[in-house]
């Protein structure tokens, strides 16, 4: 795990606090070292998302860095490559949930989430989507929301350490 629960807490409140000309200064460092994870989020508005939604994703990635930076964290580039290969993986493992017994299903996320390594972090984001309606939304454009804000956590799980 490289993001203990007391540093996320840390750096959620530390996203709170901040107005919008520190939001952009962090917006620049995510650019400069995660251009691909910052154009993930940044596409969703393209897709049909709102800029709201746009936010809330954003934010949960400028926790993400935050987070990673308070922990000393410094991660090899994310590729487009690895996003694909997470999204993916991520894909096959709802497929497989489908049509199962909710009993089955929940053994399945379990599983999931415990191989998870950015546990915290999972939750953080999974509880920011579902607080904001993103998880209740059936359109096409909000899947695309969620599988997003997963891919984040997930590829900051297995990009590896600069």
């Amino acid at each position: 795990m490289r993001i203990k629960k007391p540093v996320l807490e840390q750096s959620i409140l530390k996203v709170q606090n901040m107005n919008l000309q520190e939001k952009e200064t962090v917006v620049d460092e995510i650019f400069n070292q995660q251009p691909n994870l910052l154009a993930s989020v940044l596409v969703q508005n393209q897709m049909g998302n709102s800029l709201e939604q746009v936010d809330l994703l954003l934010n949960i990635l400028i926790v993400a860095h935050i987070s990673l930076k308070e922990s000393g964290v410094k991660l090899k580039k994310i590729t487009e490559d690895l996003q694909e290969n997470e999204m993916a993986k991520f894909v096959a493992i709802v497929k497989f949930s489908e049509g199962l017994n909710v009993a089955s299903i929940n053994s399945s996320i379990n599983q999931y989430i415990t191989s998870q390594r950015e546990k915290y972090l999972l939750a953080y984001a999974f509880n920011e989507m579902n607080n904001s309606g993103i998880c209740s939304l059936e359109t096409e454009s909000s899947k695309y929301l969620m599988m997003a804000g997963i891919n984040i956590v997930n590829c900051i799980s297995a990009a590896k350490l600069a």
